[in-house]
């Protein structure tokens, strides 16, 4: 119960859900290859073993080393660790919503095969990253606009307008819809338009 709350390296106080499996999972996968981390997860050889159900299967977790004879790492969550659980939850949320759009236009596999729509998506969660975007929906936007026009929004336009709506200081969500906005008027205007009208 101790592990309930772990302090950061950069002294705040982290509560992890070690009750929900996938967390625990999430974590013992991690720490693998850091037996001080482990020798202190485990308690030295106080714990045996942590079972963790994986859907319709049971993964045994048993240490392979004699954690008794383990220098233990101070029970801290490292700058290292919080790398990893976030690269973890960034790929996460990009493959949901690489998969959302392939569900919303099912003609995109006519254009892109999946890895494709997955780098796209992943380049857009980059370039979003240069310009403080960080919504799911703001992402799945700028990747779709992407996929439908050919060209990153940061290229869509010849006048620079959008570029300029990225740079500014406004809120994220008065970005986007300015971004709307223009794509808007630029269709309109036949400055763009969707390169395969079969996607739509």
């Amino acid at each position: 119960r101790r592990f309930i709350y772990m302090p950061t390296y950069d002294k705040r106080l982290l509560y992890f859900r070690f009750f929900d499996p996938v967390v625990l999972e999430e974590y013992l996968d991690m720490i693998t290859c850091y037996p001080k981390k482990l020798a202190t997860f485990f308690c030295g050889e106080l714990i045996h073993s942590f079972g963790v159900c994986r859907q319709d299967d049971f993964v045994d977790y048993v240490p392979t080393i004699n954690l008794s004879e383990t220098e233990r790492a101070e029970k801290r969550f490292e700058e290292y660790e919080m790398q990893i659980f976030i690269e973890q939850y960034d790929n996460k949320l990009l493959q949901q919503i690489a998969e959302n759009l392939i569900n919303d236009f099912p003609n995109l596999s006519k254009s892109y095969d999946k890895q494709s729509i997955h780098k796209i998506v992943r380049e857009n969660f980059e370039l979003a990253k240069r310009y403080n975007i960080v919504l799911t929906g703001s992402i799945y936007l700028l990747a779709g606009y992407q996929l439908f026009f050919c060209k990153p929004i940061n290229e869509l336009d010849e006048q620079g307008i959008i570029i300029q709506i990225l740079n500014s200081d406004e809120e994220e969500l008065i970005k986007i819809e300015y971004i709307k906005q223009r794509i808007k008027y630029l269709e309109a205007d036949n400055m763009i338009t969707v390169v395969n009208k079969e996607l739509l």
